[in-house]
Formats: structure tokens, C-alpha cells, sequence
């Protein structure tokens, strides 16, 4: 019986270590728009998901951790747009338990001043985050930039953007 239980146990271990070290989770920090003159930046963070697994909203609901983000750099006054999540119903039992998740691709668009005591914008963003699919997984993430201050636009991810800012 004692080696039944170790047996099991062993197999979740390992299984937990699978996933913990397979990227289901990819996170880009993207540029839309820097703006020399009024010392300010607008971008997005990108989190693709593999097909099957999820990520929390920052008010988890039922189950699940808050994914959060903390940013350090030369910049202040962030705003991230937090995009309406999916509805997910876990069923234990007879109860119904509903979290709020993102699943595929999410966006979290951000606004943000620049100091400009630097000449560049040196952004490093921290995440906290559980990816979920049979079993949650808590898990960190960090996507850095450094980017010069200096006029930019990328066109086509200012209109990801202001897609997402409508979610």
C-alpha cells in the first residue's frame, strides 16, 4: 500500500515538474507609441497561451491567483487596461465554482509617463501569474525594454491596441 501511495505521489511530482518547465505562457512587450515632446509611452503586454491551459484576471473569482503586474524603470503614473475576461466554471461535486480567466491571446494595454533625465525609456516589467490547466501552476515572468526617447510609431501595434482597449 506504502508503495501504491509514493507511486502517486512520485507521478504527480513529476507531472507538476513537466509542466512547470514547459513555456505555456509566452509574454512580448510591445511598442505602439513614444512621444518625445510630452514624455509619454503607450504600449501593450502580450501573453499567448497554448490551446487547453489558462491565466487568472487580477480578481480571480471562485479559484485562481491574480495575475498582477509590478513595473520598474524610468517611468511613472502607469494605467493597464484590463480587458473583460471569460467566464470558467469548475464543477467539484455538486458545486459550481466560477473564476475569471484569459485563455489563447490576451492584450493588457498601458499608458505611462517618461522621466526624461535619461535620454531612453527603460522599462522592466514583472508579472505574477498562475497558469492553469488540470492543475495550477504559480509562475513569474519579467519582459524588459529599453527604448530611446525619441518620437515612434508602430501603426500596427497602436491599432492592436485600440482593438483591445474596446475588451
Amino acid at each position: 500500500m506504502k508503495v501504491y501511495v509514493y507511486s502517486i505521489l512520485l507521478w504527480f511530482f513529476f507531472c507538476t515538474q513537466v509542466y512547470a518547465d514547459e513555456e505555456v505562457a509566452k509574454f512580448d512587450l510591445l511598442i505602439g507609441k513614444v512621444s518625445e515632446a510630452n514624455l509619454t509611452l503607450e504600449g501593450a503586454i502580450k501573453v499567448t497561451i497554448k490551446p487547453g491551459w489558462h491565466i487568472y484576471y487580477k480578481d480571480p473569482g471562485d479559484f485562481g491567483l491574480p495575475t498582477s503586474f509590478d513595473c520598474k524603470g524610468n517611468v511613472l503614473n502607469i494605467y493597464i487596461h484590463w480587458p473583460i475576461p471569460k467566464e470558467h466554471r469548475d464543477k467539484v461535486g455538486r458545486e459550481i465554482f466560477i473564476s475569471n480567466v484569459y485563455e489563447d491571446m490576451v492584450l493588457f494595454p498601458f499608458k505611462m509617463n517618461v522621466l526624461s533625465s535619461q535620454g531612453y525609456i527603460d522599462l522592466n516589467f514583472h508579472v505574477k501569474y498562475a497558469i492553469c490547466k488540470d492543475r495550477c501552476i504559480p509562475k513569474n515572468a519579467e519582459v524588459k525594454v529599453r527604448q530611446p526617447l525619441k518620437d515612434f510609431v508602430d501603426s500596427d501595434v497602436n491599432k492592436l491596441i485600440n482593438e483591445w482597449h474596446k475588451k
